[in-house]
């Protein structure tokens, strides 16, 4: 069973994080592998200082923030086990998914997309976000925008199922990592405002899905960085990337990214495995 995990004593980082830097007229980019750095290399990339808090010392939850870190027990303890996309997909699947039922009470969850991210291997910049090694990803942003919900969900679960479930899904993203985070853990921010948010079209290499998605610029006000100090194996970081319901909010949308921490730069690069799930209420 899914549960919030115990807070500890407040704990605040500084450090930056990979804010866009946003042209004065906002358009809907789009990129592939080949243009990305063209259209949108260091030039378009502030490192900007955030505070970054301890989710463990704070009153968050899904449902106010967006964000949550829960408690998840897995039969798969090895981190070796998470090398097996087909072990992945039997065990572990299955376990998350009823944990988000569980938690939000919906009355059905399909897990998409599960990635196994190894950073061991991963070099410093753009390769980070589309190299085979599915390292951790430094620019913030959000999977999905309103304008890409079709692309993106439609393939996968079909037309005529996504629009029986309109107006009552959610999509909720879920990392965990497969060793204890030593160094790059994952931010969420709480809550930002709809006119810090850049939309970008983005091609998929390969393939001819097109997802938009949002990436972040700096605000009129500072952004409320959060993370879980030390997370372990079993505990997992939900936050919601977009909802379908017609009251939605700044909570539907949660920013993440990751960051990198002083007196780090030594430990053991992290392994992760994330998924996205579909939430039907």
């Amino acid at each position: 069973m899914a549960t919030a995990t115990v807070t500890t004593a407040p704990t605040v980082v500084r450090t930056t994080a990979d804010y866009y830097d946003a042209p004065p007229v906002l358009k809907i980019h789009t990129y592939t592998r080949e243009s990305y750095e063209e259209q949108f290399g260091n030039k378009s990339v502030i490192h900007h200082p955030i505070n970054l808090k301890d989710i463990r010392a704070a009153n968050i939850n899904l449902q106010n923030n967006g964000f949550q870190l829960i408690k998840l027990q897995s039969k798969l303890t090895n981190p070796d086990d998470y090398l097996d996309e087909e072990t992945v997909k039997r065990v572990y699947i299955p376990e998350l998914a009823e944990a988000v039922k569980k938690l939000t009470g919906a009355t059905e969850v399909r897990v998409l997309n599960p990635k196994v991210r190894d950073s061991s291997t991963e070099k410093d910049g753009f390769e980070n976000n589309w190299g085979k090694n599915n390292g951790a990803v430094r620019r913030i942003h959000i999977d999905l925008a309103p304008g890409g919900v079709e692309e993106a969900l439609y393939p996968i679960f079909g037309e005529e199922y996504m629009k029986s479930i309109a107006g009552r899904w959610r999509l909720i993203n879920a990392w965990k990592p497969t060793r204890p985070v030593e160094r790059d853990p994952l931010a969420v921010c709480d809550r930002v405002p709809d006119e810090d948010l850049v939309p970008l079209q983005r091609v998929v290499p390969g393939k001819a899905l097109m997802e938009q998605r949002y990436h972040l610029k700096t605000g009129k006000k500072d952004h409320d960085w959060y993370y879980a100090s030390n997370q372990q194996p079993d505990e997992v970081l939900l936050f919601t990337q977009y909802s379908d319901f017609p009251n939605r909010n700044t909570a539907d949308r949660v920013p993440h990214v990751s960051v990198k921490l002083p007196g780090q730069e030594d430990k053991p690069r992290r392994t992760s495995v994330d998924a996205r799930c579909l939430v039907v209420w």
